[in-house]
């Protein structure tokens, strides 16, 4: 990179790097949502039923009893509810796996296991909440038969105690039942609508967001600059020190919208990992950084690009402004070579004698109208 009399680069701190790196991603994750909130969620409603799925496959869920509703009590004291205790239940409940929950004897996994099989699967004195059809409570299959008996028929008291008797442990029993719901054609239908059309409602949100932000608004800010850079006065120069280009910037920013898609969505997938393989893509990504000794980013050095403290920094547009740039000075200072010692602004740079007025008036002028 040049280093003439009237440029001056300095680089963005690290500091302000992750603070622009915070408030570019809370603006994106908010534009995103609402993307999802306003266009995707409504689309996915109406032509893949997503709300419709999700409720039955839950419906599913809870009323076999292998899942039941963990809330509190009116004394603030965690509680399990069954499907037919919903309509007592707190507003917001969550809904963890009879594995998951803790403290209680084998006799409650028994019970709820042995209710599974020969109450849900059967369609036998199914529990469902208050004026609700009795079919939306039933396994979905639960007529088919099974070496061609009818399930109430197979699935009988001395089957269930046989199995607790051969079963290993209470929990291996627990581990087939929930298999077993697991792999229910109706579960692995609804299962598999409901994941894709989560893909259909992140994924284009994703693209489309990203576009906006962080391809767009950068080329409409001429030097690269996302929200968050600019409200810092942080922007991008090429790496010979000049302005950088509208190719440069797509280039970089495609990189990055390409390594964030990987990322996510095909190493963390869709949900939790997706954030948690992100955050620990962007601790690499920054270190990467700060160990550089021109403090660039894998996504400089891709796009030759330098991110660079606007406010302490004078560049211009190419080589051939900087050069009449420094034509203007040299002519402006020649006037001054007689007097220099009489003159308190004139200062000596190496073999070249500048007014520092006149420097710093063009450093103002280049730094107003040329980036």
């Amino acid at each position: 990179m040049k280093n003439s009399e009237l440029t001056q680069i300095k680089h963005a701190s690290f500091f302000k790097r992750i603070i622009a790196f915070i408030m570019d991603g809370a603006l994106f994750a908010f534009i995103m949502f609402g993307f999802i909130a306003a266009i995707f969620y409504p689309i996915a409603n109406k032509a893949f039923k997503y709300t419709e799925n999700r409720a039955n496959l839950m419906l599913y869920q809870v009323a076999s009893k292998l899942v039941v509703c963990r809330g509190t009590d009116e004394n603030g004291e965690e509680k399990l509810y069954e499907l037919s205790e919903l309509d007592q239940a707190p507003e917001k409940v969550d809904y963890p796996s009879l594995g998951e929950i803790n403290g209680k004897e084998d006799e409650f996994y028994i019970s709820h296991v042995k209710y599974y099989y020969l109450n849900y699967k059967t369609g036998v004195n199914v529990e469902y909440p208050t004026n609700a059809n009795p079919e939306d409570y039933k396994a979905p299959n639960y007529q088919e038969l099974i070496d061609g008996k009818p399930r109430s028929e197979y699935y009988t008291e001395e089957w269930f105690n046989a199995q607790v008797a051969s079963s290993e442990s209470i929990a291996a029993l627990i581990s087939n039942a929930i298999t077993d719901l697991c792999n229910e054609e109706f579960y692995a239908k609804k299962s598999t609508s409901i994941k894709l059309t989560g893909y259909f409602l992140v994924l284009p949100a994703f693209f489309l967001s990203f576009s906006i932000f962080y391809i767009a608004i950068p080329l409409i800010f001429k030097n690269g600059e996302t929200l968050g850079k600019k409200t810092l006065h942080l922007s991008f120069i090429n790496s010979q020190g000049y302005a950088v280009q509208r190719k440069q910037i797509v280039l970089r920013q495609t990189f990055l919208l390409l390594l964030t898609t990987f990322v996510c969505f095909m190493v963390g997938r869709v949900g939790l990992g997706s954030l948690a393989f992100l955050g620990i893509g962007t601790v690499v990504y920054y270190v990467a950084t700060v160990i550089s000794k021109e403090k660039r980013s894998p996504a400089d050095y891709l796009a030759m690009t330098l991110l660079v403290d606007a406010n302490k920094s004078v560049w211009f547009t190419n080589a051939t402004v900087e050069q009449e740039k420094e034509e203007i000075l040299e002519k402006n200072m020649e006037k001054y070579h007689q007097n220099k010692t009489q003159d308190p602004h004139i200062i000596q740079v190496g073999g070249t004698i500048v007014n520092e007025d006149i420097k710093r008036e063009i450093e103002e002028e280049n730094k107003n109208s040329e980036k």
